[in-house]
């Protein structure tokens, strides 16, 4: 009988056991999301003021991806504008990904004027450098675009802008309004 009540008294202090290590698991976890939240928050909060960080990935960030994938002369496609909640341009949208730095004022001039800038990139041939402005469907300027490209041995600034104006064009038909930008990819 004694046996009988060890081996009682041993399975109810392995139930204790795993229940205790239950209760650990859970609140080693709660702990971990606690962290890990607390982690994301203090890292988006700590980014400069000069930086934008989407807080989730957004329609523009597929465009970007999207165009630069059909046009491999791309070596990068920034789109900027204006974020909901900021009142700077800020890069929103980039070919191969990367942060979101603020719009410097060459940047800004395509959008002011509403016309094209380009020019080779010095100790690279055939690469040229080209801003823009960033068109929503109807026409109106709600940002820029800043390319750059590598084209073929013989091709000129003038193949390199034609390149470009196109590739506005099909940002531009796909941009339905400034809003949809930040709309969830």
């Amino acid at each position: 009988m004694s046996n009988t009540t060890y081996k009682v008294n041993e399975m109810k202090n392995n139930q204790r056991g795993a229940k205790n290590a239950l209760v650990w698991c859970q609140v080693a976890a709660v702990v971990g999301i606690l962290l890990f939240t607390a982690g994301r928050s203090n890292a988006q909060e700590s980014a400069p003021s000069d930086v934008y960080v989407a807080s989730q990935r957004f329609y523009v960030q597929k465009l970007a991806e999207d165009v630069k994938a059909k046009h491999p002369e791309l070596v990068y496609l920034n789109l900027r504008t204006i974020p909901p909640g900021r009142t700077e341009s800020f890069k929103v949208g980039s070919a191969p990904p990367s942060r979101g730095g603020k719009s410097d004022a060459g940047d800004l001039e395509a959008e002011r004027t509403g016309k094209p800038f380009i020019e080779p990139i010095k100790n690279a041939p055939q690469e040229f450098h080209i801003l823009l402005p960033l068109r929503e469907k109807s026409g109106k300027i709600i940002g820029n675009i800043a390319i750059r490209m590598k084209l073929d041995s013989g091709k000129t600034s003038s193949d390199a802008l034609k390149l470009a104006e196109k590739i506005n064009r099909e940002l531009q038909d796909r941009i339905p309004s400034k809003d949809k930008l930040f709309e969830p990819a």
